[in-house]
């Protein structure tokens, strides 16, 4: 069957997309969604890609349809990497070759999701796979600094001396130099997520690790960037000690309070020519108002979360992003 809008996401955990293709549906929109732990399943897909004319047959099982990608106008990118949960399944002697064999897995399916993309260089793409992995937090942080952003003074070292010399005269927080990451404590049933923290002690060596100059913060602004819209939230977290480095680290009882907020002309224009250096139309930006009403840019996440935008602002986002993929077929139809 034919379908112009393809919304590439993952089955668990994504609300975020579910609530999209509600929007789809009720816009009458001619979609369909692919799940990437779903799509490499032989009971639920069969896939056929030739080299010889680049093309990829998926035939989907439970439809009992074949779903044309050549005629596919918009993707939308909400989830494009395969993680294998193997490794999670072994807790015994093996667990290394577990391991192995986990990141096997994905990378093999990871390299057939590729074709999706690799193959029909036609759809118009929020974002293309190649855009969003090539994102580099230092990377960003120059570009952005070049479009007119302030950016934290920013150091990467290995070693605990030069960083004690900075802390003899400024205060330093530190944080992942790539992304986030999040660890399942399966015998506490909980999560733990690496975020921002104020560095007071170091000592010794240890891997390259980011630091920047502590930024004495007013609040924070996470802006919804889709297309040439802004759509921005400022969050008071200054006052919860929890909270008061890194809004991350959520305080479900005493929550920050979030309102919708009107970023400035001239950092907007400045997002905006960054994102076009950046090759993207859509994504999470993170901002830090000081005390002197200056703007920090502090880094961009091609698809993060914007529910909790949506949401506390009534932005009604999920519509939004729908109505988006829609007008963009509309146009590319004109063409």
């Amino acid at each position: 069957m034919s379908y112009e809008i393809l919304i590439i996401s993952q089955f668990h955990f994504e609300e975020t997309t579910d609530e999209i293709c509600d929007w789809l549906y009720h816009l009458k929109a001619n979609f369909i969604r692919l799940n990437i732990e779903e799509l490499y399943n032989p009971k639920l897909y069969s896939v056929f890609s030739n080299l010889e004319n680049n093309t990829l047959h998926i035939f989907d099982k439970r439809r009992q349809e074949i779903i044309d990608l050549s005629k596919i106008r918009v993707g939308w990118c909400r989830r494009f990497t395969f993680k294998s949960s193997f490794f999670d399944l072994k807790k015994d002697s093996l667990s290394k070759n577990a391991e192995s064999l986990s990141r096997f897995i994905s990378s093999e399916i990871n390299i057939f999701l590729k074709s999706i993309f690799d193959f029909y260089p036609h759809i118009e793409w929020f974002d293309y796979y190649k855009n969003i992995l090539a994102i580099d937090k230092i990377d960003v942080l120059r570009k952005a600094k070049k479009n007119g952003l302030l950016i934290p003074e920013t150091y990467i070292s290995n070693e605990s001396t030069p960083i004690k010399n900075l802390l003899k005269q400024k205060s330093l927080i530190t944080k992942p130099i790539a992304e986030v990451s999040y660890y399942d404590d399966d015998k506490n049933k909980g999560t733990y997520m690496s975020h921002t923290q104020e560095v007071e002690n170091i000592d010794g060596q240890f891997i390259p690790s980011l630091f920047q100059v502590k930024v004495d913060k007013k609040i924070e602004i996470r802006t919804f960037v889709l297309g040439d819209d802004f759509y921005s939230m400022a969050i008071f977290s200054s006052n919860n000690k929890k909270t008061a480095v890194d809004f991350r680290k959520y305080d479900f009882f005493k929550p920050n309070r979030r309102i919708p907020y009107q970023l400035p002309t001239t950092i907007e224009n400045s997002l905006k020519k960054l994102m076009k250096d950046l090759s993207l139309k859509t994504g999470s930006v993170d901002f830090i108002l000081d005390q002197n009403n200056q703007y920090y840019f502090l880094e961009v996440n091609p698809i993060g979360q914007f529910g909790m935008v949506s949401y506390p602002c009534n932005y009604n986002l999920e519509k939004k992003v729908a109505s988006f993929l829609v007008n963009e077929t509309v146009k590319l139809k004109m063409i």
